[in-house]
């Protein structure tokens, strides 16, 4: 509908092994973004970022075996 969302995460992992590992991943981890950005509505671009927060955190940790991700926070979020 031609709105433009511009969001910026912090993933924390529980090891260094871990957080090397998401930097590989990368790739991944850009496509489970767009398919979950791509899939929410507006309204929950304004409230429901603890969900995308949980859900990208479910995501990232199924793909992992270096380590986990432990917390996933939204640290910048522009909606126009």
């Amino acid at each position: 509908d031609n709105r433009v969302v511009r969001i910026q995460f912090r993933i924390v992992t529980d090891s260094k092994g871990a957080h090397e590992e998401l930097q590989k991943r990368d790739f991944q981890l850009q496509n489970v973004l767009i398919k979950e950005l791509a899939a929410m509505e507006v309204s929950e671009f304004k409230s429901g970022l603890d969900e995308l927060e949980a859900s990208l955190k479910t995501k990232l940790n199924a793909m992992m075996t270096e380590g986990k991700v432990t917390e996933v926070y939204t640290i910048q979020k522009v909606l126009q």
